[in-house]
């Protein structure tokens, strides 16, 4: 999303008979690849996290007041999913906070024998 935006300044700079009155992008769909595997069985220790039928993956509830449902996978390469972001903070902010779930919740890496649980914000 923020490299859509980017790409319109620029254009909006190279024509310099355009200017940008008013940017959106509603209900953009972020994803990715962690950068290591994450574990199921800890990440559904999570009382944030919710494992349904309804949804493949494991969804996070936000406490950021993010207008999104991340959703994270767990199969290798883990992956994650945040559909209906509707601005540049509901983006920013269901980031960083899974990023933060998926540090607590990544495999170790003594061969993923053990999960790395850190305590992050007082928890």
């Amino acid at each position: 999303m923020l490299q859509s935006l980017l790409n319109v300044v620029r254009f909006n700079m190279f024509d310099n008979r355009r200017t940008i009155t008013a940017a959106e992008a509603p209900n953009t769909v972020i994803t990715g690849v962690f950068h290591k595997q994450l574990d199921r069985k800890s990440l559904l220790t999570n009382p944030r996290a919710n494992d349904t039928d309804d949804f493949p993956g494991i969804t996070i509830e936000l406490h950021s007041g993010a207008k999104a449902t991340p959703g994270l996978h767990t199969n290798a390469p883990s992956r994650f999913i945040i559909p209906g972001c509707r601005s540049v903070y509901d983006a920013y902010a269901a980031a960083l906070e899974i990023s933060q779930i998926a540090s607590e919740h990544s495999v170790a890496d003594d061969g993923g024998k053990s999960a790395k649980r850190r305590r992050v914000d007082g928890e």
